[in-house]
């Protein structure tokens, strides 16, 4: 996406979150950030999801992987339930065990020049196809158009397969 004349660039609100699995020393990392107002905490809105227990799977290649693509589902039906993110103008994702400085990303989400009203995902991975990282970054529009889908289709079925 080519960028915008600032005029017409989008904000850098932020709405983050993180998923944490109840019971596991994740919330020690989201407590302890939370008491220096740092990461998720630092944002204009936050929120903590929790997530569930994954399966670990072997594979025919003998790697052993973990299966969390329910897991992440439901994070994101907790998300789509809050709703809280129709309010800022970006969505983040942040795993626990991350170093997150929310300051750092409004700047180069400011200077990106984004166009407003368009569904972006800042990719985080120099894979081709990849949906991978810490740290997620989503508009409000790219999340309204994930919430919108009421059905699961041919392409949600491949990602299914594929994990």
């Amino acid at each position: 996406v080519p960028p915008v004349e600032k005029k017409d660039a989008r904000g850098s609100s932020l709405f983050c979150l993180m998923a944490v699995l109840p019971g596991s020393p994740e919330e020690q990392l989201s407590g302890l950030a939370k008491s220096k107002g740092a990461s998720i905490y630092a944002c204009d809105a936050n929120m903590i999801a929790n997530s569930l227990a994954a399966p670990m799977k072997q594979w025919g290649s003998g790697d052993t992987t973990l299966v969390n693509t329910e897991s992440f589902l439901d994070v994101w039906r907790q998300v789509k339930t809050d709703g809280r993110y129709k309010n800022y103008d970006w969505t983040v994702k942040v795993d626990p065990d991350s170093v997150f400085m929310p300051d750092r990303l409004k700047y180069h989400l400011e200077h990106l020049l984004a166009p407003k009203n368009m569904p972006i995902y800042i990719k985080n991975t120099a894979k081709e196809f990849g949906f991978l990282g810490a740290i997620e970054v989503f508009s409000k529009e790219a999340m309204d158009v994930y919430f919108g889908k009421d059905t699961i289709d041919d392409n949600d079925q491949h990602c299914f397969k594929e994990t």
